[in-house]
């Protein structure tokens, strides 16, 4: 692979990407000595604020510039792409509707196509023994994204299922994987790798009573139904305890960033049964920006 080529490459790939999310291409003309990296910067930029358009997060305070440069520099985390599209690295959770576009929605397919081609691009000019901006692009994890920066395995994750002595397998299934990710616990980790949960993360947490669901049940012999008739909402399918701006109705948010139930000793049943660190538990840890989507 020659410079020429390798640039000629970004183009045609963010030229099918952009394409595909039906964006119209950047129209000022790419010089350096890097016009297909160039180009492929400017089409991700126009990629990131399309998606940002069409998702209308108005939950967002940012503006449709910040977030769109937010949701590039997590893309470009997610697929050791920042040296190459000159951005920034976002490596904590990001959470609002055009991330969830981006990683899920109808054009999600094609970006991810886009990004996961100029990685491959990248490591093929490195190999090749190019110099330019592909020169710090490593290899992926076997789940498909970004290695972490960090020394920790996959066994010591809380998204690892062990399912046969030391193999194991992610519970954080990238988006468009057909088969789980059989791993083996001694593989060296992703960048969304969190320690395993406890009990003692749960008032620090609060994902499940904080948005990561829509309501909770409350079966018809709870204490609650009589000690706190007000909370209570009753519809044909049954008694729930409501979460008006998505905050169950029993908690009481500290000023110290935890989430303490004012009626824990007489909590649901749906919340007694909650397991620590299962899937339901990841689940809304991952809807509340609290861990990697």
């Amino acid at each position: 692979m020659t410079p020429l080529q390798a640039n000629q490459d970004l183009k045609t790939t963010w030229e099918h990407t952009l394409s595909a999310l039906r964006v119209s291409p950047p129209t000022e003309t790419m010089h350096g000595s890097h016009p297909g990296v160039a180009f492929g910067r400017a089409a991700f930029a126009k990629a990131c604020h399309a998606i940002v358009v069409s998702a209308r997060d108005r939950s967002e305070q940012s503006t449709p510039s910040e977030m769109s440069a937010k949701l590039g520099a997590a893309l470009a985390t997610r697929y050791d792409l920042t040296e190459l599209l000159n951005i920034g690295a976002c490596t904590k959770p990001l959470r609002h509707a055009a991330w969830t576009e981006a990683l899920r929605g109808p054009r999600a397919q094609a970006l991810r196509g886009g990004l996961l081609q100029t990685h491959a691009i990248a490591r093929e000019a490195k190999a090749c023994g190019l110099k330019g901006p592909w020169s710090e692009t490593k290899a992926l994890h076997p789940t498909g994204v970004a290695h972490a920066s960090h020394d920790e395995r996959c066994g010591s994750c809380a998204w690892a299922i062990r399912t046969d002595g030391h193999t194991i397998r992610c519970r954080q299934q990238t988006p468009g994987a057909q088969q789980p990710t059989q791993l083996h616990e001694g593989t060296a980790a992703c960048y969304r790798h969190e320690k395993r949960l406890t009990a003692s993360d749960c008032l620090g947490c609060g994902a499940c009573c904080r948005g990561g669901f829509d309501r909770v049940a409350v079966e018809a012999d709870s204490p609650l139904q009589k000690q706190n008739q007000s909370w209570i909402v009753r519809e044909k399918e049954g008694a729930f305890l409501p979460r008006p701006g998505g905050l169950c109705v029993a908690l009481a948010p500290t000023s110290n960033n935890t989430w303490p139930c004012t009626v824990y000793p007489q909590r649901p049943r749906s919340c007694r049964d909650f397991e620590v660190g299962g899937d339901a538990c990841l689940l809304a840890r991952r809807r509340t920006g609290t861990s990697h989507d």
